[in-house]
């Protein structure tokens, strides 16, 4: 009976020993795991800051040389009636701002879905 005691002692020792190794390995595993998510992280973030860029540019380039009638184009999928009104809203953003203010008033002026709309527009265009 005097060597039960010792027997459960050596089995605790044993996981605990097992336990403290494994929990090494999983520091180096999540050394790894958080080394790889940094460096993809930083590689994504580079990466959506150059698509940024890239879209900046590309409103910019349009809105410097927006096509006659676009607005119609842009949004030919809407009603006529949203079709006349955001047109209106556009000569009215022409008149204040001139033509190289009319596009960031119209796009301040445009609701999240029709800027959405416009974005796919400018996208798809080759300007």
């Amino acid at each position: 009976m005097g060597r039960a005691p010792g027997i459960i002692v050596n089995i605790i020792y044993a996981i605990f020993w097992v336990s403290w190794e494994l929990w090494d390995y999983f520091d180096v595993l999540k050394l790894g795991v958080v080394t790889y998510f940094s460096i993809f992280n930083i590689v994504n973030q580079r990466n959506n800051i150059m698509n940024t860029v890239c879209e900046f540019n590309l409103f910019v380039r349009f809105a410097l040389q927006y096509p006659i009638g676009f607005v119609r184009q842009a949004f030919s999928g809407l009603p006529i009636h949203t079709i006349n009104h955001l047109e209106t809203k556009f000569i009215s953003c022409y008149n204040d701002r001139g033509s190289y203010g009319a596009m960031i008033a119209f796009w301040s002026e445009l609701s999240e879905q029709n800027r959405n709309i416009l974005t796919d527009y400018i996208t798809k265009s080759k300007l």
